[in-house]
């Protein structure tokens, strides 16, 4: 049920045209769920550490990663054409509502 709930709020945050992936990964780096589509981007695997993954975005993309919880944390793939703030405002939406789940 949690995974589910997570799953159809990053979904939810990939609706707006200029967010292209919506990912949950942990502390080590595994890959927990995602949403969305970019060529870039493979839904399987390890990432290595959260540190580590910021300059990987390919060209015209951009990575913004964010700590929910000690253990989890979330990212997103979006247009270089989008402001970061716009970015962190569709995520502050949501994000109280995935850490209350995360949790649990």
């Amino acid at each position: 049920m949690v995974e589910q709930k997570v799953l159809e709020i990053l979904e939810d945050l990939v609706e707006h045209p200029w967010l292209e992936v919506a990912f949950l990964i942990d502390s080590a780096g595994q890959l927990l769920a995602s949403a969305g589509d970019s060529p870039a981007f493979s839904p399987t695997g390890v990432f290595g550490q959260p540190h580590e993954l910021a300059g990987s975005e390919p060209p015209g993309t951009c990575l913004y990663l964010s700590t929910l919880t000690q253990k989890h944390h979330l990212g997103i793939l979006f247009s270089s054409e989008v402001t970061i703030d716009q970015v962190r405002g569709q995520v502050k939406l949501r994000k109280e509502e995935l850490v209350s789940l995360l949790e649990r």
